[in-house]
């Protein structure tokens, strides 16, 4: 496998001076290389967790998905100990099974399937999940209108309530979406068609839309 990393200057030109302890010089290394990994793209990253086991690559790794595997896990799972479970076990399984990790694959989808993975195996049955209303619904442009002037109106408390109300599929594929993955990373996600998952967005933020507008008149 080849490295998709440039190394910089080496760790000992840093270092000019003589009086440095043996644990000095191991944090002020670990500080060197997060600076230097911390602007790497994530297959750099993985190249370096994998040819090298870097603990530090593989630090910066988690640092950067925890937050954002956490509340995917929690969108599925419903139980915050479960979904901290969850995000930590594959992290752990991601560091022990890194060999083989496909090269192919970018790192953020494939650690989402292991999330979704995961969550499957604690729920037990994927009927638990995979709840989808029965009815198709038209969305138009007008209605990304709707839905954006909705969302902008709707306090943070309130959007967050509304989301747990949307069914365990529409919950599960718009977390991702509006993490930013594409649509052929959340295929590779969830194992989804990628009609299937824009129909899945379209219904979520026709639901938000509904009850944005519901809690407008309530209040």
């Amino acid at each position: 496998m080849k490295l998709r990393y440039k190394r910089a200057e080496t760790f000992s030109s840093l270092i000019r001076y003589k009086d440095v302890s043996a644990m000095d010089l191991i944090n002020i290394k670990k500080w060197w290389l997060q600076a230097k990994y911390s602007s790497y793209e994530d297959c750099a990253l993985v190249d370096l967790v994998i040819i090298e086991s870097d603990e530090v690559a593989f630090g910066i790794l988690y640092e950067r998905y925890k937050l954002g595997a956490y509340n995917y896990a929690l969108s599925i799972l419903k139980d915050k100990a479960r979904a901290m479970d969850a995000t930590h076990d594959c992290f752990l399984k991601f560091y022990e099974k890194r060999s083989s990790f496909k090269e192919e694959i970018k790192f953020k989808p494939l650690f989402y399937r292991m999330i979704r993975n995961r969550c499957f195996d604690l729920l037990k049955k994927k009927s638990e999940l995979l709840v989808e209303d029965e009815y198709e619904l038209e969305f138009s442009e007008r209605d990304d209108v709707v839905f954006d002037e909705t969302l902008k109106n709707m306090s943070l408390e309130q959007i967050d309530k509304a989301f747990y109300e949307l069914d365990d599929g529409q919950r599960e594929v718009f977390l991702l979406w509006a993490q930013g993955f594409s649509m052929k990373e959340i295929s590779v996600a969830t194992d989804l068609k990628e009609s299937d998952i824009k129909t899945k967005i379209h219904r979520a933020k026709k639901k938000l839309s509904t009850l944005g507008s519901q809690n407008e008149k309530e209040n």
